[in-house]
This record gives C-alpha cells, sequence and structure tokens, in this order.
C-alpha cells in the first residue's frame, strides 16, 4: 500500500473487499456451519457449531476497525505523511497475521469436527448394517421355526383329512384316534366314533340282508 504508484487504486480494492467481499464471506461461513453442525439433532454438534460461531464473531470483532484504519492510512498517504502511514500498516498487518491465525486454528477444528462427523456416521452406518445383517438372520430364523411349527400343530390334522379320504373310498378298519389334546384331536376322536358306528351299522345291515 505505501509504495503502490497509484494509491486510489488500492484503496478502491481495499474498500470493496473489506465493505462487500468481507460481510458476503462471513455470511457464507455461518451458513456453512449452520448446515454443517446446527441443522444436525446432535447436542455435540450444535454445541461445536455454536463455538465456531463464536470464534467467528471475534474476528469479526477484531476487524470491525479495519476500514477506518485503512480510511487513515490512505488519508496519511494522500496527504505525505509516510511515516504514519507505515505505522497505520504496521498495525493492520499484525492484526492481519493475528486474524489468519486465529482462523487458521477455526479451519483446523471445522476440519477436525467434520472428520468426527464422518467417523460417527461410518460407525452409524455399521451398526446398522449390522443390525439389518442381524434382523435378516433372525427373520429368517423365526420363519422357519414358524414353518416347522405350524407343520407340527397341522400334522394332526393332514391325518384326519387323510383319514376322512379313506373312508369315503369305503375303508372302515377301525384306526387309533390322534393323539392330541385339541380340538383337533378332539375332532379326530368324534370322527372316528361316527366311522365306527356306520361300521356297526353296516354290520347289522348286512347280518340282516344274510337272514332275509
Amino acid at each position: 500500500v505505501t509504495s503502490a504508484r497509484n494509491p486510489a487504486d488500492t484503496r478502491l480494492w481495499f474498500d470493496t473487499a473489506i465493505r462487500i467481499g468481507r460481510p458476503k464471506k462471513f455470511s457464507e461461513v455461518r451458513a456453512a456451519l449452520t448446515r454443517a453442525f446446527l441443522a444436525t439433532h446432535d447436542r455435540a454438534n450444535v454445541t461445536f457449531g455454536n463455538e465456531l460461531n463464536a470464534e467467528i464473531r471475534f474476528v469479526e470483532r477484531v476487524i470491525e476497525h479495519d476500514s477506518e484504519q485503512l480510511h487513515q492510512l490512505f488519508n496519511a498517504l494522500e496527504t505525505g505523511q509516510l511515516p504514519r502511514a507505515e505505522r497505520l500498516r504496521d498495525s493492520l498487518v499484525r492484526r492481519g497475521l493475528t486474524v489468519h491465525t486465529r482462523l487458521a486454528r477455526i479451519d483446523q477444528r471445522v476440519l477436525a469436527g467434520v472428520d468426527a462427523i464422518g467417523e460417527s456416521e461410518t460407525m452409524r452406518e455399521r451398526f446398522a448394517i449390522g443390525l439389518l445383517i442381524a434382523l435378516s438372520i433372525l427373520t429368517v430364523i423365526v420363519g422357519i421355526l414358524m414353518a416347522l411349527l405350524t407343520r407340527q400343530l397341522l400334522a394332526p390334522l393332514v391325518n384326519v383329512t387323510q383319514r376322512a379320504r379313506a373312508v369315503a373310498k369305503g375303508d372302515f378298519t377301525p384306526q387309533v384316534a390322534v393323539d392330541s389334546h385339541d380340538e383337533i384331536g378332539e375332532l379326530a376322536s368324534t370322527f372316528e366314533s361316527m366311522v365306527a358306528a356306520i361300521s356297526a351299522a353296516r354290520e347289522r345291515l348286512l347280518t340282516s340282508e344274510r337272514l332275509a
């Protein structure tokens, strides 16, 4: 700045950067922090995002007087006060280095926070995949057990059905009822009693016919 051939052009560049560029960049930074940390439902991420926002606001407060000091610097150059301009320049440079160092630390914290979020999401994804696999295996096991149980429960009913078909074809040979202490067992016992009664009636009918 102090050695520029045309300080007015340099002044215009600085004025544009400070009045337009800086606010825009800080706004973009805050929006990015909101998307990355504050918009989540993770309390740790929200706390981290608020800390970063506080540091960004501190940086803004540190450099909020840069515009005024730059104005004094260029006025000193215009009036030929080179020693005063150099002192103002050095003050701005020191402040800029301090801010640069602080922003670099914030940048490192952001990168570390993003890496931590990535690791956390990876762990959650692995947990979700593991849980999905475990649930799938459990579903298969339950399905097999249900199939076996259903087969065991329906086996007596299948026997009763087969017995009814045999009787329909004329097989009245006495059979042992299904050994089951439930409704199917009761049905099988009643059915066998009915078959026995029909068989006895047929025997009596045949005997009557022979006697006749």
